[in-house]
């Protein structure tokens, strides 16, 4: 469930140096984010771009985020990285 959103979540918090809870201890997403869009956002990274994605830098993030037309997924990560979803999210 959530397997692309869960595999790029827990490769940014691992570049990143923290853990993430298992998907089951989220807390609920919406209305703010709709976790099916946020996975098939997430569906599209893969191998260099999924590095440049969680750990590059911000111009970098930026030109993958427009590229692959994943604002959604973006907004989210910045959440998780430092915004108020990382209590509840990170380990």
């Amino acid at each position: 469930m959530h397997s692309n959103l869960v595999r790029v979540t827990r490769e940014m918090a691992g570049c990143n140096g923290f853990s993430i809870k298992p998907v089951d201890y989220w807390p609920n997403l919406h209305p703010e984010f709709d976790i099916v869009q946020l996975d098939e956002q997430a569906s599209k990274l893969e191998g260099e771009l999924l590095l440049v994605f969680v750990d590059g830098e911000e111009y970098e993030v930026a030109t993958v985020t427009e590229s692959l037309n994943i604002p959604e997924l973006n907004n989210f990560l910045n959440e998780v990285f430092d915004g108020y979803l990382h209590e509840k999210i990170a380990i």
